[in-house]
């Protein structure tokens, strides 16, 4: 039984992104360098010699760009 870390955690390191966007990992670095502003994924931080992302961070990410794509 997945407990409520488990699906609600508060970072998310690339390979538990990745899983969770449907794409690959090497997809999330794509995505953390991005270009263009709007596609880029939200500022990464560092945890001793992890990169993890604010689970917050990408839900609003993710949220934006909903409203975007609608628009």
């Amino acid at each position: 039984m997945a407990t409520p870390h488990e699906n609600n955690p508060l970072t998310l390191r690339a390979k538990d992104l990745a899983q969770r966007l449907g794409v690959s990992e090497r997809h999330v670095h794509r995505l953390a360098k991005h270009d263009n502003p709007a596609e880029r994924l939200p500022e990464a931080i560092k945890i001793g010699r992890a990169t993890v992302w604010r689970y917050a961070d990408i839900v609003a990410w993710l949220d934006a760009k909903a409203v975007h794509e609608s628009a």
